[in-house]
């Protein structure tokens, strides 16, 4: 799965659904916008995920723990 698909199909519906949609959007467009710069899509992918995981939202809802968790898995998906 090419990591635009996974972004549109996996991680946005997911941040939605946890933060809702204003909120899911945010951090989605915050860690799109970590990857200014980046030329490898891959590399762009982990950058937007680790960003999207450090963000405090993510961590006061899932903590430090989940965080790294979930950003693990989204990133074993590449």
């Amino acid at each position: 799965m090419q990591p635009s698909e996974i972004r549109d199909t996996i991680i946005k519906p997911k941040l939605e659904e946890i933060f809702g949609k204003a909120i899911g959007n945010l951090l989605l467009t915050t860690g799109v916008l970590a990857c200014m710069g980046i030329r490898s899509e891959e590399e762009k992918y982990k950058k937007m995920i680790q960003t999207i995981c450090s963000e405090p939202e993510v961590i006061s809802m899932w903590g430090e723990a989940g965080a790294r968790k979930q950003m693990n898995e989204w990133l074993d998906l590449i």
